[in-house]
């Protein structure tokens, strides 16, 4: 019989090596056409809508501005190359914990105008206790 798996055809299990390049080849022509429609759908927006003038806004938009946009294509296609090399687990742990870690730096210095939280050992006990939970519920 026939064993069909996210599109791949296959006669008996390949190895795991093989399962995970036909997978990753697959998740990347879906990402492709994701951001292909994704930008066809904004130009069919804009051009119905009919709103030219906005064109000329985007000079006076500040550069900085931009930025969220940027780290967010950063952080879809490193995940789309990253775990393919370094397993969904370790990605996950990876990610959780740099959140973490951020959320901490952030709140110590009020960067980004929050409020100032302070550290306390409290605090690192906890941190530490959230990033072992997660290494561990993924092991």
């Amino acid at each position: 019989g026939r064993l069909v798996l996210f599109g791949c055809h296959y006669d008996d299990l390949f190895s795991h090596e093989q399962f995970r390049i036909q997978v990753c080849r697959f998740a990347d022509n879906r990402i492709r056409h994701f951001f292909a429609i994704a930008l066809i759908t904004a130009l069919l927006i804009f051009v119905i809508t009919g709103e030219y003038d906005t064109i000329s806004k985007i000079k006076g938009i500040p550069v900085y501005l931009y930025l969220p946009g940027a780290i967010s294509v950063f952080m879809i296609l490193g995940t789309t190359f990253l775990i393919p090399k370094i397993g969904a687990k370790k990605f996950f742990i990876l990610r959780v914990s740099g959140q973490i870690i951020m959320a901490i730096i952030v709140g110590h210095f009020g960067i980004l105008g929050s409020s100032r939280d302070l550290m306390a050992l409290k605090k690192y006990f906890g941190a530490a206790l959230v990033i072992a939970g997660v290494f561990f519920t993924t092991i």
